[in-house]
């Protein structure tokens, strides 16, 4: 099942919950031509290759339309995913040009494979009212924000393509967390805008500390979060949910600006220069060639495990989301800091 708001002329109707019965997603639902990649169609025979609550899918995004990012479809295709979550900036502009790149670099996968989009800053460009139809026409979702479930999961994503979410959209959230933890649902949410960086965007943009949006995720027991936008890779995990920036689709990749930030048993990959980057993981760091990343996640019933690995298939990181072993050291990595909100309405750090 998809839920998502229509989207008419005043803001407040884009919030507006269609009823279930109109969003349930039937084999037998004609789309138009012009949204041939829209993922609503794919997922019922999604549903039915999968035996039991056992799947896999994938996670990449922040492409750019670079040439990083074929050899990363590649790579996801030999994969076989059930779903595709993209963590926003598909396009370097939102303009019918780079659609059309677009197109040529992951439709053949996306007809098959359900991929799932999120609002971009560069998806929906500086005038979003001219060019939000660029991203409908492409993804055939007219919604900034949706959520849909899949076998034993709920897959949430919340507009934030240049900040942290508003309080209209986080009181859309926690509606839905809270539906799905009645439910009995994992429960996964991703936008664009991380919670946590190691990059070289500024606490304006990333607080990188707990916040209203993350203390939903503590609250409903979120398994993880995934962004893109900082062109890193980077995993946290902090009051035991799973932070991931998954931003090497191809787009390039950012210094470490923030890796002082970092916490006991973070992985990240920042750029070493020279077209190389540098690898940060438990078996210690290391410097590769620059190439694309993407993370695969294993569902298999409450087991939930990952990797990430380069297009060329190097697997950089293994990790466990849930259930957390026992042993594991409680993580919250806050130090000195605490959410404050700026006039605009946004959230932003502070320190104590």
């Amino acid at each position: 099942m998809l839920n998502c708001p229509s989207r008419h002329k005043s803001r407040a109707s884009m919030f507006l919950a269609v009823t279930a019965a109109a969003m349930v997603v039937s084999a037998a639902l004609a789309f138009p031509p012009a949204r041939p990649y829209d993922p609503r169609p794919l997922l019922p025979a999604a549903e039915r290759k999968v035996t039991g609550d056992k799947y896999t899918f994938i996670v990449m995004g922040d492409t750019k339309n670079g040439g990083a990012f074929p050899p990363l479809v590649k790579r996801a295709e030999a994969i076989d995913p059930v779903l595709v979550l993209l963590t926003g900036d598909m396009v370097e502009k939102a303009m019918p040009k780079p659609y059309d790149l677009l197109e040529k670099q992951i439709g053949a996968f996306a007809r098959k494979v359900p991929c799932w989009p999120c609002t971009g800053n560069h998806d929906i460009g500086g005038f979003p009212e001219r060019q939000w139809p660029l991203y409908v026409k492409f993804w055939g979702i007219d919604s900034r924000h949706y959520f849909f479930d899949f076998k034993n999961a709920r897959f949430i994503t919340v507009h934030a393509p240049v900040a942290q979410p508003t309080a209209q959209e986080l009181a859309w959230l926690e509606k839905q967390l809270a539906e799905g933890k009645k439910a009995g649902k994992l429960m996964f949410v991703w936008q664009h805008m991380p919670c946590y960086t190691v990059g070289i965007k500024t606490r304006a943009e990333i607080p990188g500390c707990e916040t209203a949006f993350t203390r939903l995720f503590t609250k409903y027991g979120v398994v993880a979060n995934f962004s893109g936008h900082d062109h890193t890779y980077y995993r946290t995990r902090r009051k035991d949910v799973t932070y991931i920036i998954q931003a090497l689709g191809g787009a390039g990749i950012y210094s470490g600006n923030r890796v002082g930030e970092a916490i006991e048993g973070d992985v990240y990959v920042v750029s070493a220069g020279g077209g190389r980057m540098l690898v940060h993981n438990a078996a210690g760091e290391k410097t590769i060639p620059y190439q694309g990343l993407l993370t695969v996640i294993e569902v298999d019933g409450k087991k939930v495990t990952g990797r990430t690995m380069t297009s060329g298939g190097e697997v950089i990181d293994e990790f466990i989301m849930s259930p957390l072993p026992a042993d594991m050291p409680a993580a919250d990595g806050q130090g000195p800091q605490a959410a404050t909100t700026d006039q605009r309405g946004l959230m932003t750090c502070r320190s104590l």
